[in-house]
């Protein structure tokens, strides 16, 4: 079975935050299939245990415990318990990358999404597990509450540089794949053909 290329609208119009809250009553079942998107994403387990397939490798995520991965990661998520429950954040780059001159969007947020930095893959900081709370609480009404959403997602990330929880990638470089999909991204309004994405990847 192939990665499938998540590429489905999110959120409200105009605020494409994506936000799950999910229950599994029964062990071992697919939650998502194996697939990649172009977003950061965080799940914090609330009962029992999430079984993440992550870049070909397996990991078991129990409750009260934060993962975070990144744009480009192949993923799968199962029920690891016979009762699961779960939040989902997915934040795209469109939310967060408002100002190019802007010191904490060039070198902590396009970092993240391009691959040079990379998030811890899980932690159990008080405050950071309370902010995702918090952030799930108000994504009970995107509209209303997207303005402070949008100031809560920063600060979730500034919290994870004040905690110690970002470092260099060990693979800074993104892969050619990942290289194609950021040029016809910055390109859409262009044309784009092959030899314009060989040139860009080499």
């Amino acid at each position: 079975m192939g990665v499938i290329h998540e590429r489905i609208r999110r959120g409200i119009p105009g605020f494409p935050l994506g936000f799950y809250n999910q229950a599994r009553k029964r062990e071992g079942i697919c939650i998502t299939p194996l697939h990649y998107h172009n977003d950061l994403e965080f799940i914090l387990p609330l009962k029992g245990t999430a079984r993440l397939l992550l870049n070909g490798e397996t990991h078991f995520i129990q409750a009260g415990v934060l993962c975070a991965y990144h744009a480009g990661v192949p993923h799968a998520l199962y029920a690891g318990s016979s009762d699961t429950h779960y939040l989902c954040l997915v934040i795209p780059k469109e939310l967060l990358l408002l100002d190019p001159e802007n010191t904490m969007q060039q070198q902590l947020i396009e970092p993240l999404y391009t691959g040079t930095l990379q998030l811890a893959l899980t932690t159990q900081e008080d405050r950071i597990i309370s902010l995702v709370q918090e952030i799930s609480a108000l994504c009970k009404d995107i509209q209303k509450n997207k303005y402070f959403l949008t100031a809560m997602l920063f600060q979730l990330l500034a919290l994870y540089e004040h905690k110690g929880l970002i470092c260099q990638s060990k693979a800074p470089v993104p892969s050619p794949v990942h290289a194609a999909i950021s040029y016809m991204e910055r390109n859409l309004s262009e044309h784009i053909d092959l030899q314009g994405i060989s040139r860009y990847e080499s």
